[in-house]
C-alpha cells in the first residue's frame, strides 16, 4: 500500500519521498525532468544515461579514453580510434548482419512526382521575381549555423574531422544577407535537409522549400508571402480546401495575458496546444469534442485552474475563424491592451494588401 500512495503521488503530483529526495538530490532532478508535461524539457535516452545514475564498470576505462582524445597535443588515441571505427573489416562484418536481417520492402518510385512538384515551385517562386540562392549540403561544425545543433546529422571522416548535413535553409541565408549588408533581396531554395533518426537507424531527408523576402515596407513583404503559398497550393488543390492561418507574437501574449497563463506556463501551454487542436479546423466538431480531453490534460498535466482553462476554451470557440470575424471579436475584447491594438491594425493592414 505505502508502494503504492508513492507512486501515486510521482505520477498525480510529481512529488517523490522527501527522505528521498534529500539522500539524492541530483538523481531527484533527473526525476522531475523525466516527468515534465512538456516534452521538449524531459531529457533524451542518451542524456539520461549522461546523468547521475550509477556508474557502471568500465565507466572508469572508458573516461579515460575520452580524456586522452580530448588531447590535442597527442592524437595517437584518437587516430587509434578513428582508425578502428573505419575498419573495412568490421563493416563487412556488420554489413553481412543486416544483411540478414533485412526484409524486402517494396518502395513507390516517385520521381517523377518530385520533379513535378519542384519544377511547380520554381516557377512560381521566379514569377514572383525571386533568385535562387544555394545552400551547401554539408559544412563543418565551427560555422554553427544551427541553434538545433543536437538534432543535426553529424558525419565523421576518415580524416577525424566533424561535418554537418543541412538541418535547415534559412539560417545561412540570413548569415550570408548579414555579412554581405544586402538590404533588398527576393530568394528561393529548394533543397534536402536532413533530421537524426531514433537511436542507430539511417537519418531521413525531405525536401524543403524556402521562399524569403530582404526588405520592403511592412506589411507587403508579409502579404507577398502568402500569395506566393497560395499561388503554389492552388496548382494542386482545390482553392476552398486551402486554410492560411494567421497570427501574431503580440496577439498571442495578449490573449494568454486575458486568460491568466502565467509567463512560465506559456511556452508549455502552447506547445501542447499545438500539438492537440491546431491540427483541426476552427469550429469543427472534432475539434470541439477533443476539447473534454484537453480541459483534463491542462488541468492535472500542466496545472492550470479551471478559470485559466474555462478562458482558454472560451479564446478557441471565438478567437479562431475567419479573419473578419475573429479580428472585430478580439478588437472588442482586447480594446484596453495598446500592445494588442497595434497588433489587431497590423493583421488589418495585411488583410488589405491580399485583397488587393
Amino acid at each position: 500500500m505505502e508502494r503504492h500512495l508513492v507512486l501515486s503521488d510521482l505520477k498525480q503530483k510529481g512529488d517523490p519521498p522527501l527522505s528521498w529526495e534529500s539522500k539524492f538530490p541530483r538523481q531527484s532532478v533527473l526525476l522531475r525532468s523525466l516527468l515534465s508535461p512538456s516534452p521538449s524539457n524531459r531529457p533524451s535516452a542518451v542524456e539520461v544515461l549522461q546523468n547521475e545514475l550509477p556508474p557502471r564498470m568500465e565507466d572508469e576505462w572508458l573516461n579515460d579514453v575520452l580524456r586522452m582524445i580530448r588531447t590535442p597535443e597527442d592524437t595517437y588515441v584518437y587516430d587509434r580510434v578513428i582508425s578502428t571505427i573505419f575498419n573495412e573489416d568490421r563493416f563487412a562484418k556488420m554489413q553481412g548482419q543486416h544483411d540478414s536481417s533485412k526484409k524486402s520492402t517494396g518502395n513507390i518510385d516517385n520521381s517523377e512526382l518530385l520533379d513535378t512538384i519542384v519544377e511547380v515551385a520554381k516557377e512560381v517562386f521566379k514569377r514572383h521575381c525571386a533568385k535562387r540562392f544555394q545552400i551547401s549540403p554539408l559544412h563543418t561544425l565551427e560555422w554553427n549555423f544551427t541553434k538545433n545543433r543536437g538534432n543535426t546529422v553529424k558525419i565523421l571522416t576518415q580524416g577525424g574531422e566533424m561535418l554537418e548535413l543541412c538541418y535547415e535553409l534559412r539560417t545561412p541565408f540570413v548569415m550570408s544577407i548579414a555579412s554581405n549588408q544586402t538590404s533588398s533581396f527576393k530568394r528561393y531554395e529548394i533543397s534536402w535537409v536532413h533530421r537524426r533518426a531514433v537511436g542507430h537507424s539511417t537519418p531521413y531527408r525531405f525536401l524543403q522549400g524556402d521562399f524569403d523576402i530582404i526588405g520592403g515596407t511592412s506589411p507587403i513583404p508579409e502579404a507577398e508571402i502568402i500569395k506566393v503559398a497560395l499561388d503554389l497550393g492552388t496548382r494542386f488543390y482545390d482553392s476552398k480546401t486551402l486554410v492560411i492561418r494567421l497570427n501574431h507574437g503580440k496577439l498571442a501574449e495578449a490573449i494568454c495575458s486575458w486568460a491568466g497563463v502565467s509567463q512560465d506556463q506559456r511556452q508549455n501551454v502552447a506547445e501542447f496546444l499545438s500539438s492537440t487542436i491546431v491540427q483541426y479546423w476552427p469550429n469543427e466538431a472534432d475539434r470541439k469534442s477533443q476539447w473534454s480531453l484537453i480541459r483534463g490534460q491542462l488541468l492535472q498535466d500542466l496545472r492550470l485552474s479551471e478559470e485559466v482553462v474555462e478562458k482558454l476554451h472560451k479564446a478557441d470557440q471565438r478567437f479562431c475563424g475567419s479573419a473578419d470575424l475573429v479580428l472585430a471579436r478580439l478588437r472588442g475584447t482586447l480594446f484596453y491592451d495598446e500592445s494588442a491594438c497595434k497588433a489587431l491594425d497590423d493583421l488589418s493592414a495585411l488583410l488589405r494588401c491580399l485583397r488587393v
